[in-house]
């Protein structure tokens, strides 16, 4: 049952009351303005000080004030009330015994400005102790007249039926003189209370384009103001298909879409959503720049904050920038920390001569004391930094910046990008002495740095002076033990014991290298490979199991294209590049083997799965020529969340000394290979690209599939498909099993023969011309550019079959499971337990295959070459099994498992492992639940940005599309006639599940339009409770009256008695915090204001029958002493909807 109606007495509650001090920190402020500006307040700075007043009175202001601002900054004052009072009250403290320049007067004026033209802030004041011990009587009276001042609000109001019908008939009127008579006549229906028939007559003249914007604007607001939205957006999308060209009607379609956010906030957030991409490039307008703030302001999406941060990184690259009040409404909008803001303001002050303390007040309030916000204050206010500890805090503050200005594409910014890396070099320049005197590397860094940007500094000098300091020790000590030390080198190869005695040992260094053993390892080439060459087994882990079982210089294709990228827009380019690759016509590329021969630094080799990334690292690492002696290589499923770690785990006790192998590679002398990437979770790929990052100077390649994020500074590379010919002549090298030259003849004909069918019919599918054979020809020659594919395809030629080019997998696990069945007695192949045990150990990072719970399978895979067992090639290298001999081979035995359990499909949508999965997913499915498969990804993609599975997946459905066919209807004139009769049987069904179809979308869309009020009772939140507790009142011909104050929403019945809502609504209890705050909002109302009631749904997740009671006696208690109707929404429900029709309209008698 409905809980019973509560009843409140009130007395008056004053924002201007006394309040304890509160303190200063910005971590006490509850809004996100209030931390922005508290910031600001706290500067030891008075010009910043002051800076923070400004902006609250620009956010707080009466004239030409936004309402969806004016509503931010009344949360600000509600929720950081005490905060504000503590710096009120500290500066009061400042200026009653100022005896300084003048800098605090000149803050007391500034907030004497704010008081004068905010009342919320005069009333404020009003009410501290040592007001009157600052400001003189007259200024107290100021204040005082000012805290009485109230704010417009967004009201409509009963208009005389004259006055309506002479605005509606000229409206309706098609005499094209009347434009001005139209403009009046809507402006004074949007002020209006209108009765539901006047406002269908009004929604018919919405769809007149013959109007002007502007009148067509104010008919928007009368429907939005009186309860009806929905047809609005045809007129907002009307006024903003203008494009960015139009500002006037563009400030009309926000004038909508405000209106729409104040009355119906769920509604108006979806409609600014939907629109967000047309509103963000009006910030671009500086005279729309506060309307859109506002408006955007409203939707806090992670995928909006970046496109946000683009274009106000667009107004500061062409100087537009963010001056003036431009700031603050900037402060309110999501943005996105990947964009340095801060960083563009501070560097573009020299070009747009920009007031420093403007700036520097700026990157306080948008950087709201961020780590690098005071280096940047600093920086704008060209501040030295005089101590020691803080000289040493800057270096490392620029360090970070140049990582975050080395992110921005020059292209889209070059203005910004050359002058944030000159200001940082040249402060850098500034700090040359404070570089520690033991290491040259970050002086290095920003010598490298400079010279890039041809930018003359003093930094060689202190360079030179450091080196010195630190070889100079060396070069002494090498010349007098370099003999004996080179002995002792080769001498200790040839013992483990004596070599990590001599070495390592603190005694043992001092009788035998006398401790130059470092230096001689970093010095010598010849004797660094000496050193690690009995360790090369260990340093190798994996790969080395893999040449000593099969050579990959006989295997390996070397002819693969490779092709670099820039940075932005990665994955379009590498679409691009395969596009251009499998054209009949490529481009000539450099081989993969000719480009990475000699290379350097930190590099990625970046293909699809199958393209020969970990085939290339073998050949490289084991040709004679290629190899980079010493090498160490490792999977990023081995080097795990602690790269270095694990690293130096390789070597054990034989090298004790764990900075030797690191600085080894910090220094280039020790070159590290990663592979797959992205075959770890995203928590283990981000440490690994942090140790890179943390690396930036030495020799690391990894190979991985496209990521989402790559190390600044690295290299990328794209390994790229087969090209035709190429095609042609890896099948033709993939003779190798064959022995007699028939044999090999005949495999090699047989290649030919297919591959030159295969590509007439992608020709042919791609003349056609149609959608579908375009699709078909490209996904044909994809396929075949891929070499594993390739090479699947080559062992079934060999194997005598006929490759299934769309399921080469599946077509390879048949003749296993026909080998399987053979030697077990017709048992078939146990596909769906082996995938189970597969995903699980996948999942878990164990072993691949469980050879003690499958040794029958492991026996026959390991026969037909779908996996391989690791070969012990030393005796302290443990063997672990088997593992497969490709990804593409172990993704098809992880697919089952994905197939059958859902579940698994969602767990897994983020994780690049099983990236390989879903591409078998997109084919293997159910066409039903491979597209709710889709729109989980696209959802997913659109959540956090990253589109590149559900990009992948959406190209695999493309292909599943174009690959089905459907019979064509004249087909059913041939059928047999035994079957011919279904084909009635199945045109009747159609029918009848077409009609039920129908039936059941009208008795939805029914239901739905009926239940708009009922579901007063499960709103969750408060703006959902209001919106139905619209729809419900309306039922009893109440209708909307506006806005009043404190935002509360206002009502008319049909007895012209007016009065107030507000509404609180939660799934659980409601929690303290949101009852202060309406106790609070109800302190602002005004006395003389229409009555308003409180509707409250507490525990909206239960039945009205299964809600307590005990959370009404906590709302009892919070409005025991206030003069307001509190009203549950089933009391509200039943209320409206009684059969005693008098009770039904006697809305007032709850005041009585």
């Amino acid at each position: 049952m409905c809980a019973r109606l509560l009843l409140g007495i009130t007395i008056g509650v004053y924002f201007c009351g006394a309040a304890n001090a509160a303190a200063l920190s910005t971590d006490q402020a509850k809004t996100s303005f209030g931390r922005a500006v508290f910031s600001a307040l706290s500067d030891p700075d008075a010009r910043i000080r002051s800076y923070g007043w400004q902006a609250i009175g620009q956010l707080g202001r009466l004239s030409g004030a936004n309402q969806l601002h004016t509503l931010k900054f009344e949360q600000f004052i509600l929720q950081d009330r005490d905060a504000a009072i503590a710096h009120i009250d500290n500066l009061f403290d400042r200026a009653a015994v100022a005896t300084d320049d003048g800098s605090t007067k000149t803050e007391l004026a500034e907030f004497r400005q704010l008081s004068l033209s905010v009342p919320e802030v005069a009333a404020l004041a009003l009410g501290r102790p040592k007001l009157g011990k600052v400001f003189d009587s007259e200024t107290l009276r100021q204040f005082r007249e000012a805290a009485q001042r109230q704010r417009p609000q967004l009201m409509i109001t009963p208009s005389g039926d004259s006055a309506i019908a002479t605005s509606l008939d000229a409206l309706e009127s098609s005499n094209a003189n009347e434009t001005e008579m139209r403009r009046d006549g809507s402006a004074t229906l949007a002020r209006s209370t209108l009765q539901p028939s006047l406002l269908d007559r009004i929604e018919i003249l919405l769809n007149n384009n013959s109007f002007r914007p502007e009148a067509r604007r104010n008919l928007a607001l009368a429907m939005i103001r009186n309860g009806r939205s929905a047809k609005t957006l045809l007129v907002v999308d009307d006024l903003l298909a203008a494009g960015v060209n139009s500002a006037e009607q563009n400030g009309f379609a926000l004038d909508i879409l405000t209106t729409m956010l104040l009355v119906a906030p769920s509604q108006g957030r979806q409609a600014t959503i939907d629109r967000a991409n047309q509103i963000i490039p009006l910030l671009s307008d500086t005279e729309l720049f506060v309307k859109a703030s506002a408006v955007l302001s409203q939707i806090a999406r992670d995928d909006f904050a970046k496109i946000i941060s683009l274009q106000l990184m667009r107004r500061i690259e062409i100087g537009d920038g963010l001056g003036g009040n431009l700031c603050v409404y900037s402060q309110a909008l999501p943005r996105s920390r990947d964009l340095p803001l801060e960083l563009a303001l501070v560097s573009r002050i020299p070009s747009e001569g920009a007031n420093r303390i403007d700036t520097a007040g700026c990157v306080i309030i948008l950087g709201e004391d961020s780590n690098l916000t005071s280096s940047l204050r600093e920086l704008a206010l060209k501040i030295e930094p005089a101590e020691k500890e803080e000289r040493q805090r800057r270096l490392k503050a620029l360090d970070a910046l140049w990582n975050e200005a080395s992110n921005l594409d020059g292209r889209q910014f070059p203005n910004i990008v050359e002058a944030a890396r000159k200001l940082l070099i040249l402060d850098a320049a500034s700090l040359a002495s404070d570089f520690p005197l033991t290491s040259t590397t970050s002086l290095s860094n920003w010598m490298e740095r400079a010279e890039t940007a041809r930018i003359p500094t003093q930094l060689y000098r202190s360079y030179l002076l450091r080196k010195a300091l630190i070889w100079l020790p060396t070069v002494v000590g090498g010349i007098l033990l370099w003999p004996i030390a080179l002995i002792l080198i080769v001498l200790t190869s040839r013992s483990e014991t004596i070599r990590v005695f001599l070495l390592f040992h603190p005694l043992g260094r001092q009788i035998g290298a006398l401790g130059q053993t470092n230096t001689l390892i970093f010095s010598i080439p010849i004797l660094r490979r000496l050193f690690f060459l009995p360790y090369r087994t260990i340093m190798l882990g994996q790969l080395a199991q893999d040449i000593a079982s099969e050579s990959p210089e006989n295997n390996y294709y070397s002819s693969s294209g490779v092709a670099e990228l820039e940075r932005g827009a990665i994955a379009h380019q590498l679409r691009e590049l395969d596009r251009s690759t499998l054209s009949v016509a490529p481009p000539e590329r450099p081989t993969v083997v000719e480009k990475l021969s000699q290379w350097e630094g930190l590099l990625f080799l970046i293909g699809q799965s199958g393209r020969g990334k970990s085939m290339f690292v073998r050949y490289q690492m084991s040709i004679t020529g290629q190899a980079r002696d010493p090498e160490i290589f490792a999977t990023a499923i081995e080097l795990g969340r602690e790269p270095a770690k694990a690293i130096q785990a390789r070597f054990g006790s034989a090298v004790p000394d764990d900075r030797l192998i690191d600085s080894l590679i910090q220094s280039k002398r020790l070159t590290l290979y990663i592979d797959g990437l992205n075959e770890v979770d995203p928590d283990t790929r981000a440490s690994i690209l942090d140790y890179m990052a943390a690396r930036p100077h030495s020799n690391i390649l990894v190979t991985t599939q496209p990521l989402d994020r790559y190390p600044s500074g690295a290299k990328l590379l794209a390994l790229l498909p087969l090209t035709r010919s190429q095609i042609v002549s890896f099948l033709s090298s993939r003779a190798r099993d064959k022995t007699e030259d028939s044999e090999i003849s005949g495999y090699r004909t047989q290649s030919l023969a297919f591959v030159a069918e295969k590509l007439a019919e992608a020709d042919g599918e791609f003349e056609v011309g149609d959608t579908d054979g375009r699709e078909r020809s490209r996904a044909l020659v994809e396929r075949l550019s891929n070499p594993m594919d390739l090479q699947t395809i080559a062992d079934l030629l060999l194997l005598g079959q006929r490759p299934d080019v769309w399921a080469l997998q599946k077509q390879r696990h048949r003749l296993v499971d026909d080998l399987f069945r053979e030697q077990g007695g017709g048992d078939p192949f146990p596909l769906r337990a082996f995938s189970r045990s597969v995903y699980e150990a996948r999942r878990d990072g164990t072993s691949e295959i469980d050879g003690d719970h499958f040794p029958r399978v492991a026996e026959v895979l390991l026969k037909e070459k779908q996996i391989q067992r690791y070969v012990t090639v030393a005796s302290g290298f443990k063997s672990d099994g088997y593992i497969f001999r490709h990804d593409k081979i172990r993704d098809f035995y992880t697919c089952a498992t994905f197939v059958a359990d859902p579940e698994l499909r969602t767990m897994h949508a983020g994780d690049d492992k099983f990236a390989g999965v879903y591409d078998l997913l997109c084919q293997e499915l159910p066409p039903r639940e491979a597209t709710e498969l889709r729109e989980y990804l696209a959802e997913r993609a659109l959540d956090n940005g990253d589109h590149r599975m559900s990009d992948r997946y959406l190209e695999g459905l493309r292909t599943r599309r174009a690959l089905d066919s459907k019979d064509p209807p004249w087909l059913a004139e041939f059928d047999r006639d035994d079957v011919a009769g279904e084909n009635d049987v199945v045109a009747r069904r159609e029918a009848v599940r077409a009609q039920a179809v129908a039936s059941m979308a009208e008795s939805l869309a029914r239901l739905d339009a009926g239940r708009t009020g009922t579901r007063v009772i499960s709103a969750p939140r408060s703006d959902l409770l209001l919106e139905a507790t619209t729809s419900l009142l309306s039922e009893a011909g109440v209708v909307p009256a506006g806005v009043g104050s404190a935002q509360k929403l206002l009502f008319v019945t049909p007895s012209q008695f007016k009065f107030g809502v507000l509404g609180l609504a939660h799934y659980g209890d409601l929690p303290t915090s949101m009852l202060e705050g309406a106790r609070a909002l109800l302190g602002l109302i005004p006395a003389d204001s229409v009555p308003t009631m409180v509707v409250v749904n507490a525990q909206a997740d239960l039945e009205p029958s299964k809600r307590s009671e005990a959370s009404l006696s906590a709302i009892r208690v919070i409005f025991e002493d206030q003069l307001v109707p509190v009203i549950t929404a089933c009391d509200l429900l039943s209320l409206v909807r009684s059969e005693q029709k008098g009770v039904r309209y006697d809305l007032a008698g709850l005041w009585s």
